[in-house]
């Protein structure tokens, strides 16, 4: 039974907070007001129930106090499970002023200004500090504060906000006093956050009790703002302002054309308050990034960032963003075979969910679509926010060497500033070796290596060339040219462009002859009448930017860790770009090692968690390593049916031009060539391999299942839906009763949190969850799924993938892969949950009296 407390809420976002909380009677809800005797009346007019009432002042230190004393009997000695700071005031004539409006009326600002002041800023602290004691006994321990964008320095920069300056000045204040809160008490476990609630009509509920006026004195049909009575008492010029703020607002979110009401504002705020914790890394965990380089990724680098990337990116909401970057999906619509970018086509497929085929296969398996999204694009987005989660970043520091002290729990890493040439130590508790393919911690490490001969040198060309004109009719992001009557340089025997941006940058990707040695490596004229050839028109300028080699490998790690030291990343999977799984897989073990961290170092779970990195991780690397090299010899046969293996032109020209002779020869050739271009479709619409990933390990309750299932279908073109513990959860859309926008059931999970699922009859699951949740000091989130339930099944799609009758349950990961199901409901759900989260967590201690010792 999960508690709260909101101040300031006798009206407002404060009120509709009671409405909807009060509806689960599970909940203990506990209102803060001015007056009890008004509120007690209201809420029995609306016919609210399950609602503790206190009066308190957040202004009055005393009274707060009071109501945290009557609070805690109500809770029968618990702790207050979430504290919504809503109480706040703009001093209303004020919200249409600027600082020169005050220059002649002082005392007014003066007055403005504390009255702001007292209730926004040091009324949050006040109530806040009144309540810390019922909070940090608290299961979830959460504590919200409204605040406002226009306390937020980028947007009132951005939009030159210049109105509402007390009650601006106030909401900054008041985000500092969080700040100072989390920074106290997040080491605690205790997760503070500021949360703007959006642009809100705060008197209109959304239920039609309290239209806008309609009309007031001045021009206001396109405020894009509602116009209220106390309106009324503002000169036409403020009116104006009012005006241009909604129009402000506009030009900031096109999107915007009136204010959320009360009822969509809370909506909102209780989807942040469900998802952030301090588990998924919102506060609390501080760590170090180094590089060598100066700045981010210089060069694209990977590109393809597939749906189960994706899915990690969207959970820590960053999906938005980087889609707003990535390039449309149209753009990355087909693989193309040709003589040049300007020449005659050979053949195309469809690519990366596109066509009419895969498309739909595509949807049914995530909310999100593969994008085209360069390394250079990428990357500061994750630093960015790595940086503004408790992360440094340091660039130009080299790593040098480490000693893990793993009995005492630390890591000693020396490395080199090579700004100032000067080495020092970093003392961490687990070192992270994400340092790519010549992996300097690998080596030290000593982990075993499996490896396999490659497929020798290649190169990266980036160019700067608009051959726009060119791919109207060609859409695609991989282009191969053979050119079979061109003696071929050795250094770029063959090659293909790759989009980077349509369509005026693009990477070069070129193979040389087999046993090539770059001494002395190609010239830039060298390489500029290649690339010209490659393009074919003369008249395209173009500019190249940056040329690197790399090698084309077949290695995998045995083991991704030993003791404190932990690899990821292309330093433990190295292999060529097919099928664009290298930076994807990386995302995929950063986030599958992440929350297991997490768990350890806030003493939720046992350090034998972090086993299951290696034992979950290790497989799908090695999996994906055996699939991206065949994609590179995948083209082979296909080389071989266009004749461009011969060694000279007069050959190749030959042998190609068998694809048109009406011979029996040429009839097999063609047939060869056809084949071997299907043959690629594993590189370019590999389904299975991006999301087939089942886990085994100590992670995964599997104890109570029976045989592990095979995969159906295509392991690498077919994904197979499961809830099979170890799984990843099935992708079903969901709604309410009365729709709104549907909401992917991977939604309903992650966030750093557990989740249990389940329907009609399972209601004792939700409060077995309740229970551990106490028990185990960690968040397990429950919603039941089916008719009129919490979220309704909107196309029966989970009726047929979930695998479990209706008053079973599933049990989510953070990471959203199945951590454990049960087919039906049991005797004692409670004693069973727990017992399987302790198993999955490594937890080795007992419950006493309800909490775990």
């Amino acid at each position: 039974m999960p508690s709260y407390v909101i101040t300031g809420a006798d009206r407002g976002i404060g009120y509709e907070f009671l409405r909807k909380l009060s509806a689960d009677p599970d909940n203990v809800v506990i209102a803060l007001v001015l007056s009890k005797k008004a509120t007690e009346e209201k809420l029995a007019e609306h016919g609210i129930k399950n609602v503790h009432v206190f009066e308190a002042d957040v202004t009055d230190r005393s009274a707060l106090l009071k109501a945290a004393e009557e609070t805690e009997k109500v809770l029968g000695g618990k702790g207050v499970d979430i504290f919504i700071n809503n109480a706040g005031l703009i001093a209303k004539p004020s919200a249409f002023r600027t600082l020169e409006d005050y220059y002649d009326m002082p005392e007014v600002f003066d007055k403005d200004m504390h009255e702001c002041f007292n209730i926004n800023a040091i009324g949050t602290m006040n109530a806040t500090a009144a309540f810390i004691p019922l909070i940090r006994k608290g299961t979830i321990k959460k504590v919200i504060a409204l605040s406002s964008g226009m306390g937020d320095l980028d947007f009132t920069n951005m939009l030159d906000m210049d109105m509402a300056v007390p009650y601006s000045i106030s909401k900054a204040a008041l985000n500092m006093v969080m700040a100072k809160f989390s920074a106290s008490y997040k080491k605690e476990g205790i997760l503070f956050m500021a949360v703007s609630p959006g642009a809100v009509d705060s008197e209109d509920d959304g239920r039609g009790s309290n239209p806008p006026v309609e009309d007031v004195e001045g021009d206001l049909s396109q405020t894009l703002y509602p116009v209220r009575p106390w309106h009324k008492h503002a000169s036409v010029p403020e009116l104006q302002k009012r005006k241009e703020q909604g129009l402000k607002f506009h030009s900031y979110e096109n999107s915007y054309v009136k204010p959320l009401n009360t009822q969509e504002s809370v909506d909102f705020l209780l989807k942040v308050l469900n998802e952030k914790s301090i588990e998924n890394g919102d506060a609390g965990i501080k760590g170090i990034m180094i590089g060598a380089t100066s700045t981010t990724a210089e060069t694209p680098r990977a590109h393809i960032t597939n749906m189960a990337a994706l899915e990690c990116l969207r959970d820590i909401d960053l999906e938005v963003e980087c889609r707003k970057l990535a390039s449309p999906k149209d753009s990355m619509m087909h693989t193309r075979w040709g003589y040049s970018m300007a020449g005659e086509e050979y053949a195309r497929l469809y690519s990366w969910g596109n066509g009419p085929v895969m498309e739909g296969k595509y949807a049914q398996c995530s909310p999100c679509e593969p994008v085209d999204l360069p390394q250079t694009q990428l990357e500061p987005i994750l630093t960015r926010k790595a940086t503004t989660s408790g992360f440094i970043c340091r660039f130009n520091t080299e790593f040098v060497s480490f000693e893990d002290h793993e009995q005492d729990g630390f890591v000693d890493v020396l490395v080199k500033d090579l700004v100032f040439n000067a080495f020092y130590t970093i003392r961490c508790k687990y070192l992270f070796g994400a340092d790519g393919a010549r992996s300097k911690i690998i080596s030290q490490l000593g982990l075993p290596l499996k490896q396999k001969p490659g497929g020798g040198l290649a190169w990266n060309v980036l160019v700067k060339a608009d051959l726009s004109k060119h791919v109207q009719y060609r859409k695609g992001n991989l282009h191969w040219c053979y050119q079979h009557d061109i003696d071929h340089p050795d250094f770029a025997w063959i090659g293909f462009p790759r989009m980077v941006k349509p369509w005026n940058e693009w990477v070069f990707i070129m193979f040389p002859v087999q046993g090539y040695q770059p001494n002395p490596p190609p010239t830039e004229e060298q390489w500029m009448k290649r690339i010209k050839q490659i393009i074919g028109d003369d008249s395209i300028d173009v500019k190249i930017l940056n040329i690197s080699k790399w090698m084309i490998n077949d290695i995998v790690a045995e083991k991704y860790s030993k003791g404190n030291v932990f690899c990821l990343g292309d330093a433990v999977h190295r292999h060529p770009p097919s099928n664009g799984l290298g930076s994807n897989t990386c995302i995929q073990d950063a986030y599958n090692l992440a929350w297991k961290v997490a768990y350890v170092l806030k003493g939720l779970a046992g350090k034998e968690l972090l086993d299951s990195y290696n034992q979950e991780r290790q497989p799908v690397g090695e999996a994906i390593v055996e699939r991206a090299f065949q994609g590179y010899l995948d083209h082979l046969p296909l080389w071989k049916a266009a004749g461009i293996l011969a060694p000279d032109a007069a050959t190749r020209v030959a042998e190609f031009g068998k694809l048109v002779h009406a011979t029996p020869e040429g009839r097999e050739r063609r047939k060869a060539f056809f084949k071997a271009i299907q043959g690629t479709r594993f590189e370019f619409q590999g389904l299975g391999i991006e999301m087939n990933q089942r886990y085994q390990s100590s992670a995964v309750y599997q104890a109570d299942q029976g045989p592990i299932p095979s995969f159906p279908g295509h392991p690498v073109l077919d994904h197979t839906k499961s809830t099979y513990p170890g799984s990843r959860l099935p992708h079903v859309w969901l709604n309410k009763a009365i729709p709104e926008k549907p909401t992917p059931i991977l939604d309903l999970a992650g966030k750093g949190q557990f989740t249990i699922l389940t329907g009609i009859g399972g209601d004792a699951w939700k409060q077995a969850a309740a229970r551990a949740s106490t028990a185990l000091g960690i968040t397990v989130a429950a919603y039941s799924i089916g008719f009129r339930q919490d979220y309704e099944d909107m196309y029966m799609e989970w009726e047929s993938v979930r695998e479990i009758e209706e008053d079973g349950c599933i049990l989510v990961r953070p990471d959203r892969f199945i951590a454990w199901r049960s087919m039906e409901l049991v005797e004692n759900p409670g004693e069973v949950l727990l017992r399987v989260l302790r198993t999955i967590l490594s937890r080795t201690d007992k419950e006493v009296n309800g909490t775990i010792r």
